[in-house]
């Protein structure tokens, strides 16, 4: 489980989702939910002080709660990222903002650029 699943969990379809970085870096998650397509963008880390996941659901953590509340928070953390939807145009920006100094710059910039036609053509972004 991660941060894919509880955009799934929360009702949004993926249609593409990226990791970059390895210990921390960046996520990003092309998504439909509620009749609108856009953009989600936000970082990871490798411990629950750095990672808002981790720091929610811990990596083995044993809790007294049942499998339906767990869900349910699941879907509260999702919830939390569906709101504000970056458009093509956002995302791009965004993803290229630190080309002159983030290794995963390019890769995250061309990961978004991938989208361009079917965002702006396809889904009418």
């Amino acid at each position: 489980m991660g941060y894919k699943e509880s955009l799934q969990a929360a009702g949004a379809k993926i249609v593409d989702f990226g990791y970059f970085g390895s210990w921390e870096g960046n996520w990003w998650a092309l998504v439909m939910y509620e009749g609108r397509t856009g953009w989600i963008h936000d970082y990871f880390g490798s411990c629950s002080v750095c990672d808002a996941y981790e720091a929610e659901f811990g990596w083995d953590r044993e809790d007294a709660e049942t499998e339906e509340e767990r869900f349910k928070r699941l879907v509260e953390f999702g919830k939390t990222y569906l709101d504000d939807l970056m458009t093509q145009e956002q995302a791009e920006k965004r993803a290229g903002r630190d080309l002159d100094w983030d290794l995963d710059a390019e890769d995250m910039l061309e990961f978004v650029e991938q989208y361009r036609d079917v965002m702006l053509v396809s889904l009418n972004l």
